[in-house]
């Protein structure tokens, strides 16, 4: 092994330190009253590319920056700035993973996860907990439609288009969206292509030129390969948007801030806090049945009660709760679903007393 390429002084050292501790997290608070389960289960993975970024991304930029501030060999430079840029563009790919699934996006993540064979299909689940498989008989094409996986494979272009198409522009999502695809990423994206499928960075002669009649291939000298300026200027944003979107994707999920599809037609999605002397916790309604409620005049059946002890002796507060179109229908199905019942059978009981 080459140890001349992985150099460490105490000057490297602290310089790496020094450029290391520009970079950090703020924390993201979670909001009272609405958490999902699935937002559970998005803040860990969440969690998880926060672990990669600190751990791989940063570390590999940060040590490259050093090194370029001290002062390396050309191959050694070259050789940590082809690790950083390949780190850190792979980050959005793997952050889009994540909202595919909790922006129901529906996209496979990768082609080996999804295999089509006939009338065969086969899937992994996200929690890879078994395959699922299904055969097709004779089935109504129109339902097949519906049930088979989706072709779309997941990549940032298709995430960006979908994520367009499927959801009104806000001041969260959208930004980040916008964030990927701006010139400081396609700059990075180029080079990195360039590495993977053209030439390395400290490659001096390259084949610039191909015609029928003629192939051109350009000498360079060593200094003039690569300009470190610019690498490192791209990576240190870059390393500063990261950081951003990591926050912004936590304040999405921990906040309930993913904005309404456009298909529904509504973007206003609110609920009502109520208090029940059952419970000090914090316990929100949906809007729509407080309007509902308030229309209900002398009726001795409520629109709106206590979801744990099914009282209507409840008090509505005139503070509301902004949320995502999925939380308010699910907590919209929950009430009318499972709670309205059991609210009915117990309200009943009390009249006929």
């Amino acid at each position: 092994m080459s140890l001349n390429l992985y150099v460490l002084n105490q000057d490297i050292e602290s310089t790496y330190n020094k450029v290391r501790a520009k970079y950090i997290f703020n924390k993201v608070s979670y909001r009272e009253g609405i958490l999902k389960f699935d937002d559970i289960l998005h803040s860990m993975l969440i969690y998880q590319l926060k672990d990669y970024v600190e751990q791989e991304i940063a570390t590999s930029t940060c040590y490259y920056l050093a090194l370029r501030d001290v002062g390396t060999s050309h191959e050694t430079l070259c050789f940590h700035a082809e690790h950083a840029i390949v780190r850190i563009c792979s980050f959005w790919e793997h952050l889009f993973q994540i909202l595919n699934t909790y922006l129901d996006l529906k996209m496979v993540p990768a082609k080996r996860l999804a295999g089509i064979g006939g009338e065969k299909w086969e899937l992994t689940n996200f929690l890879n907990f078994k395959k699922l498989k299904w055969k097709f008989y004779q089935l109504n094409p129109l339902i097949k439609k519906q049930i088979q996986p989706k072709t779309s494979y997941l990549s940032r272009y298709n995430v960006i288009k979908l994520f367009k198409k499927m959801y009104v522009n806000d001041n969260h999502l959208r930004p980040l969206i916008i964030m990927s695809n701006s010139d400081l990423w396609t700059k990075l994206r180029d080079i990195r292509n360039d590495i993977v499928h053209y030439k390395f960075l400290r490659q001096r002669g390259a084949v610039n030129l191909v015609r029928e009649d003629l192939t051109g291939i350009l000498f360079e000298p060593k200094d003039k390969t690569v300009d470190h300026v610019l690498i490192a200027d791209l990576l240190s944003k870059g390393l500063e948007e990261i950081y951003s979107a990591i926050e912004i994707s936590y304040k999405i999920i921990r906040q309930d801030l993913v904005p309404p599809r456009k298909s529904t037609g509504r973007t206003d999605f609110a609920m009502v806090k109520v208090i029940c002397n059952c419970s000090s916790n914090l316990i929100l309604i949906p809007k729509d049945l407080v309007e509902l409620e308030n229309k209900l005049g002398d009726n001795p059946y409520r629109a709106v009660f206590c979801p744990t002890c099914f009282s209507d002796k409840i008090t509505i507060t005139a503070e509301e709760y902004k949320v995502s179109e999925d939380t308010f229908k699910q907590t919209m199905g929950h009430y009318i679903v499972t709670l309205w019942p059991n609210y009915m059978e117990k309200k009943t009981k009390e009249l006929e007393v």
